[in-house]
């Protein structure tokens, strides 16, 4: 017997249950663009550009988080985080 699915078997078997109908899954990840943010903190000053991405020295104690938008003082986005190096 078979603790899985209860009556005929595991996934789907059994006395005219059907087969395994997933419920919707992970979703699609809210896509949302939520816009310009409110205020805009300095995270850091342009050291350099490399094959055309610009690396950034921090100029603040906070860790930005991967895929967070970047934007200038004019509430411009202009990329996206996408490496958090150490000290160099």
């Amino acid at each position: 017997m078979s603790f899985r699915g209860g009556r005929g078997g595991g996934r789907g078997g059994g006395r005219g249950r059907g087969g395994f109908a997933p419920r919707g899954g992970r979703g699609g990840f809210n896509r949302f663009d939520a816009g310009p943010p409110e205020r805009v903190v300095e995270m850091g000053t342009i050291a350099h550009d490399c094959e055309g991405e610009i690396v950034c020295e921090s100029t603040n104690s906070m860790v930005p988080y991967f895929n967070a938008p970047v934007y200038l003082k004019n509430k411009t986005q202009i990329g996206k985080i996408e490496e958090v190096l150490g000290p160099i």
